[in-house]
């Protein structure tokens, strides 16, 4: 490159001509040498490592499949996110509503607890759902238990529990423990089954303020013991209200002179057959207890 030194003489681009004229200077821009190739080489370096994020940047875009509305199977929508397959949680999850598709289930699984807990403005637990491998712990004030039409079927409360079922039915082989006292209106077995009532080494009291009542409606009612049993009252009356009445492996006594006894007129014998049956009969001290057909099975 020719560079005018003089401005009266005409600028010639021509390094002979410089050479025999000291009024021009030739200056050579640019790089040579090992300068160059160093350019050179950073330029190289940094175009193939733009090409390799570049391609890096595609290979990520494409595996975690992004776009427009989300992340390979999260998609963003204007309800929140729907995610399609099975997601792992590292931290928290804090969410509003959580659902799943119509078509399928809602599956949480964790390879230790799961917890659910609902925390007031203060960061207080104030309900907590706990489930682990030996147990499920609820925590709250008060338990319900819904049907789908919003009826209460369970409630408790450190109270008090409540059940509004019409029918309760306990599968339990060894039958139920009750350690204090059991309050309610109605005891029944269920179908074709028999209720039975016992403690192995100690009593059983039923007490109840107003009356106790005991039907059997299909069969038999039967009180056996080892010892004494009594029906006591206090101020009523006892009553036995039956076509038949039989009493059992009773002691046996006879008149020493029937020949001696008194009629009475307003009193009836009371007679027993052989099985046990009791039975009235017009007093006669000379023939005691006379039975007509029928009355003892003759």
């Amino acid at each position: 490159m020719a560079v005018k030194k003089n401005d009266n003489q005409p600028l010639k681009e021509n390094e002979e001509f410089a050479k025999h004229n000291h009024n021009y200077m030739v200056f050579e821009v640019g790089l040579h040498g090992w300068k160059k190739c160093f350019l050179f080489i950073v330029i190289l370096t940094t175009l193939i490592l733009a090409l390799i994020n570049t391609a890096l940047i595609v290979w990520i875009i494409r595996v975690q499949d992004f776009g427009l509305n989300g992340m390979g199977k999260l998609r963003i929508s204007s309800n929140g996110l729907r995610m399609d397959g099975t997601a792992e949680f590292m931290a928290h999850l804090r969410s509003k509503y959580i659902s799943s598709r119509n078509d399928a289930p809602l599956r949480v699984n964790s390879r230790r607890n799961i917890s659910l807990s609902a925390i007031d403005l203060q960061n207080n637990v104030v309900g907590q759902i706990t489930l682990s491998s030996k147990a499920i712990i609820m925590k709250n004030k008060e338990l319900h238990i819904q049907d789908q039409n919003g009826r209460t079927l369970l409630y408790a409360d450190d109270k008090k529990i409540k059940m509004d079922l019409d029918n309760v039915k306990f599968i339990v082989p060894g039958g139920l423990n009750f350690e204090n006292s059991v309050k309610t209106s109605e005891v029944r077995a269920s179908e074709f089954n028999d209720l039975r009532l016992e403690s192995l080494t100690k009593k059983i009291y039923i007490n109840a303020a107003d009356g106790v009542d005991i039907n059997s409606h299909g069969s038999d009612i039967s009180l056996n013991s080892l010892m004494d049993t009594k029906i006591i009252s206090q101020k009523g009356t006892i009553v036995f209200d039956s076509e038949k009445i039989q009493f059992k492996n009773l002691r046996h006594s006879s008149l020493i002179n029937p020949l001696a006894a008194e009629v009475y007129g307003d009193i009836a014998e009371v007679c027993m057959c052989k099985d046990g049956t009791l039975f009235l009969a017009p007093p006669d001290s000379n023939k005691p207890c006379k039975v007509t057909s029928g009355v003892c099975g003759i």
